[in-house]
This record gives structure tokens, C-alpha cells and sequence, in this order.
């Protein structure tokens, strides 16, 4: 059980790569911490200098008060998963289990109760005797878990530890995972790059992109309310649309215009981005969020069906709008026909559901 901070912790690889820049971070006792970003972001960084193979270049890291940055990494009572899960080929499930604890000098007895209680709870009890080959990956993965888990951590490092298993073990080890984590209540940081593991299992995500943090918050947070276009751009499966243009006024009215793009805006719209008139921005709406117009005319813009992509229970629409591909996903319930490419159909969405972002910042407005 602890406390982890991270105060303006900077990393540089020689003297052109500024991997990790000023990251500010706190993760509160048994909270599930996810860094989320692509390749290079400068999270798996970030954990490495947490777990200790790596030294921060400024900055400090703090466990339960007490500044880590100079501790040896078996000092720091930290446990680590890899991508690999690093199993050894000659020890049988038993003596991987036991292998930490032989280390620290556990008599035999108490290294055989502990391996026999993360045994079971890790359903493991009839696979003791068994090699990591005979192993299926949800299993080898288990045992990896269990190998650091035995050492009762204070903190659980994770670096991308479902990557090596198919989509339906992923999700169902993802499930599993997130249970363990809130039963034993462990400090968790978890490094990934797939945004809806990221959501399935956080309590607080941070988002990084070039080394920086571009926003933390809760998953739900982070999906509604995102702080940039990085941010709205990666959280979210397909990714949210966006459209460069200008607010024009029109009237009573306010319009969105841009690449062969018109769209009257509602009147409650109009009201909110009313000091953004004639300012150029990107409109971001997110595929989930557009809907077929049935007699409105707010909020609405015409489309012509590029490509139709089956989803299971829905379809992934991808719609040319102006100059612009507009992705759209809808449920196979809502269509009383589907449409076909070359047609040509409105979409509409509800005023919550419209961004706005500043295109040279590239900060959210309002």
C-alpha cells in the first residue's frame, strides 16, 4: 500500500533526445494508474525510472514520502510484469513462484505457504509442476503475476503485459487483472498503448505525447472531456473526426464553414461560440455521436457514403463531407435500410457532443 509522485521528472537519452519532460504526477494509495500514449511517448520511460533501471536526469520520485531517485531497484519494494513475462524456461510454475522469496531468506515453510496461497488464488494450485512451455499464455501470464505479486510490493509496475496475447484472452485476462488489482488494493501503474485497455482498467489515466503530459484525469473524463486535440484525437475508437473551417454569423444564426463543409449550427450553439465568430478552429465530433437526421435541421450536414464497414451489431459509415472523409458508427437497429456508396445522406448531432479546438495551440475552447 503507498503513495506515488512524480515531481518534474525529466529524462534525457544523450544530449538530443528529451524523452520524458517535467512530468508532475501523484497516484493515490491502491489507485490503478494507466500512462496511455503511442510508440515513444515517453511512457514505458517514465515507469523505468520509476521501477529504478533508469535514472531521472532532474526530478524527484517519491514512495510514501520517501525520495526513491538513488535507491537500487530490489530496494525499493517494487514489483515489475514485462511484455515478455521473463519466465525461466527450467523452472517448473512452483519454483518460479518461490524464486524471490528465496532470495530474502524465507524459511522453506513460509515460502511453501505463500506459494501455496497466491496458488490458489490465482486458480494456478494444478499447474505447480508444470514448465512455462506447458503453459498457455493466460497461464504463463499468471504465473508472472504471481511471481511478483508473492513479494507483497508496495508498488505494481506493469509494461504492456496483455501485447502477447490474442483480442479474446486480452479482454478476458483485462477483466481478470482489474479484479486482482481491487482485491489486493496495490498501487498499480500500467504502461500501454491501446486506449481501450486504458479505459477498461483505470482509475486515473494520463495521457502522454512527445514526453509531456497532455491531460490526467478519469477515464470517463478523459473520453468527455478532452484537454487538446491529441487527447480527443487518441482516446476513442474510431477517433473523433475533425473539420477545419470558420465560424461565419448568418443571420440570427452562426454557421461552421470549411473545405466545401456548411453547417447550420443550433440556436443554443450559436449562443455559446458567439466571441469565436470569424475565428478559424477544427470542429471535432466523434463517430459514435453523429446520428441520422430524421427532420431536423440543426447541426446538420450532408454526406456522400464512401465506403461501409460491417462491425458485428453495427456499421463504421465513412462519409465524404466537402473535401473531408467523416467516419460515422451506428447500430444495425437504428437503420431501417442501409445505405450504399454513392448515396448521399444527412447527419446531425446534439449540441454536447461538439468540440471545438484552437488550430494553433490546438487547446479545447469553451
Amino acid at each position: 500500500m503507498a503513495t506515488l509522485v512524480l515531481e518534474k521528472l525529466n529524462l534525457w537519452y544523450g544530449k538530443h533526445t528529451h524523452a520524458v519532460r517535467d512530468v508532475d504526477l501523484v497516484v493515490e494509495d491502491g489507485e490503478l494508474c494507466v500512462f496511455l500514449g503511442p510508440s515513444g511517448c515517453g511512457k514505458t520511460s517514465t515507469l523505468r525510472m520509476i521501477a529504478g533501471f533508469v535514472k531521472p536526469t532532474s526530478g524527484k520520485i517519491y514512495l510514501d514520502g520517501e525520495v526513491i531517485n538513488d535507491l537500487y531497484p530490489g530496494d525499493r519494494n517494487v514489483a515489475m510484469i514485462f511484455q515478455s513475462y521473463a519466465l525461466y524456461p527450467h523452472l517448473t510454475v512452483r519454483e518460479q513462484l518461490a524464486f524471490p522469496l528465496q532470495a530474502k531468506r524465507i524459511s522453506r515453510q513460509e515460502i511453501a505457504k505463500r506459494v501455496e496461497e497466491i496458488a490458489h488464488f490465482l486458480h494456478l494450485e494444478d499447474f505447480l509442476n508444470r514448465y512455462p512451455q506447458e503453459l498457455s499464455a493466460g497461464q504463463r501470464q499468471r504465473v508472472a503475476i504471481g511471481r511478483a505479486l508473492i513479494r507483497k510490493p508496495k508498488l505494481f509496475l506493469m509494461d504492456e503485459p496483455l501485447s502477447q496475447l490474442d483480442a479474446r484472452l486480452r479482454v478476458e485476462m483485462r477483466a481478470n487483472l482489474r479484479k486482482l488489482q481491487q482485491e489486493l488494493k496495490i498501487t498499480t501503474i500500467y504502461v500501454t498503448h491501446d486506449q481501450t485497455e486504458a479505459q477498461g482498467l483505470a482509475d486515473k489515466i494520463m495521457v502522454m505525447h512527445q514526453g509531456r503530459v497532455q491531460q490526467v484525469g478519469k477515464p470517463i473524463e478523459i473520453y468527455e472531456n478532452p484537454a487538446n486535440l491529441f487527447v480527443a484525437g487518441f482516446v476513442g475508437m474510431p477517433a473523433m473526426n475533425f473539420l477545419r473551417g470558420v465560424l461565419l454569423e448568418e443571420g440570427a444564426r452562426v454557421e461552421f464553414r470549411g473545405n466545401g463543409i456548411h453547417i447550420p449550427l443550433s440556436r443554443g450553439l450559436a449562443g455559446r461560440v458567439a466571441s469565436l465568430e470569424k475565428r478559424e478552429v477544427i470542429l471535432g465530433v466523434r463517430p459514435e455521436h453523429l446520428a441520422l437526421a430524421k427532420g431536423t435541421t440543426e447541426n446538420v450536414f450532408r454526406g456522400e457514403v464512401y465506403v461501409v464497414e460491417p462491425q458485428s451489431n453495427e456499421y463504421i459509415l465513412d462519409l465524404k463531407v466537402g473535401d473531408e472523409i467523416v467516419k460515422m458508427r451506428i447500430e444495425k437497429r437504428e437503420l431501417v435500410s442501409l445505405p450504399k456508396p454513392g448515396e448521399v445522406i444527412e447527419v446531425t448531432f446534439e449540441d454536447r457532443y461538439l468540440y471545438l479546438f484552437d488550430p494553433v495551440t490546438e487547446k479545447r475552447l469553451l
